[in-house]
């Protein structure tokens, strides 16, 4: 077992001699021997136990595969690294190194002599994903994707890609397919009628409504529907979780000033039940102070109260010291670190610059003094406050 602290270090000593060596053999024109190298350097790092949680292993097959590239540019060779990858297994501890071998096999070796192959292991897979039930759904997509881009390679007819996908329509691989090919190829109105299909009917291995409607903004944008897109963005701002205050931000450049009211309210409704922490951000752009206030307190902790203070203080000041007060509380109460403390006294001293902060301060140092004596740790820290008398 390799730990964590030496894992980086032996990828880079392993990295640099399996370039090295094969950089060698390329040079000789030695290509079958370079891509044999790499390839059994990469698997004795694949399956070996380590903690690679820093990334050596995709790191050292991204090198890896770099030389692979070099390799197949040699007639003979790309037949021969074809064949190995091909007939590859890999084992259970090998999974990467399988998966990036599949994915280099279909990425490249584009010509017609080896299509035929390619749509023979890609049927072969789909079939004994499909054996599998639902433990094979999860790859079973990707096989499904790759055997669609062999058909368009391959010049199959229209009607047979369109039948084989319509047959797999529920992966959310093959509709991400079919709907960017369209998008590519400029057929917007095409690309829109499968998106509105999907965001109508969602299922459940399908892709997401955050998908359809992020797509459907930007072909609105390309073809200069700016109704159909200000509807849209209004959906995705009201309803995705990944939506940002800056997409909020265009969404209110689309209204003019009598209209906005209205939808901002209905807006920042369907925020709440859908992505309620960009709510905060929202109240600040807008000046809702009152509102920011209100979602601050409830909030659980101070992480809201701490980050809108600046905001909030000149206009609530008892009803944010009533919220540290109360957080400040609860957190003693359970604490058992002396980081606990620490944070606590930091917030103190930032607090005690705004007035009322000082008589706040001193209240609940007085009161945990007579609470806590014996806590060490905590009257250490407490003792470390000094709070001027003015």
């Amino acid at each position: 077992m390799i730990e964590y602290g030496d894992a980086f270090d032996c990828f880079v000593e392993i990295s640099e001699i399996m370039e090295t060596n094969s950089e060698a053999l390329l040079e000789n024109g030695r290509y079958k021997e370079a891509f044999d190298y790499s390839f059994y350097v990469m698997k004795k790092f694949c399956s070996t136990d380590m903690d690679d949680s820093d990334g050596g292993t995709g790191l050292l097959c991204s090198g890896g595969t770099e030389i692979w590239e070099e390799a197949i540019k040699d007639a003979d060779a790309e037949k021969y690294v074809f064949d190995k990858l091909l007939k590859y297994k890999g084992t259970a501890s090998e999974w990467y190194l399988k998966d990036i071998s599949e994915d280099f096999l279909f990425d490249n070796f584009n010509k017609s002599q080896f299509n035929d192959q390619k749509l023979k292991y890609a049927d072969k897979r789909i079939e004994e994903l499909k054996k599998e039930g639902e433990f094979g759904e999860y790859e079973l997509g990707g096989y499904l994707k790759k055997k669609a881009k062999l058909l368009r390679e391959m010049n199959a007819s229209e009607e047979v890609f369109e039948k084989f996908c319509a047959e797999n329509w529920k992966y959310s691989e093959i509709q991400i397919y079919c709907i960017d090919e369209k998008i590519e190829s400029g057929k917007y109105k095409e690309a829109e009628k499968l998106l509105l299909k999907c965001l109508a009917r969602p299922v459940r291995s399908g892709i997401t409504t955050e998908y359809c409607r992020h797509k459907l903004m930007k072909i609105y944008k390309q073809i200069g529907d700016k109704e159909a897109y200000r509807n849209t963005l209004c959906d995705y701002v009201s309803f995705e979780i990944f939506c940002d205050i800056e997409e909020y931000k265009e969404l209110k450049r689309l209204y003019t000033a009598e209209e906005w009211g209205e939808v901002r309210d209905r807006v920042q409704k369907n925020v709440g039940k859908h992505n309620r922490d960009l709510l905060p951000e929202i109240f600040s752009f807008e000046g809702q102070t009152d509102r920011l206030l209100k979602f601050a307190v409830a909030y659980p902790g101070i992480s809201y109260i701490k980050e809108y203070e600046k905001e909030l203080m000149p206009y609530y000041p008892a009803e944010v010291l009533k919220k540290y007060k109360d957080e400040f509380l609860k957190m003693t109460a359970s604490a058992s670190s002396r980081d606990t403390y620490k944070e606590i006294v930091r917030d103190l001293r930032r607090l005690s610059k705004y007035e009322g902060g000082k008589a706040l301060a001193r209240e609940l140092v007085t009161e945990w003094r007579e609470k806590y004596p014996n806590r060490r740790a905590m009257m250490e820290e407490l003792n470390k406050i000094v709070i001027s008398k003015k």
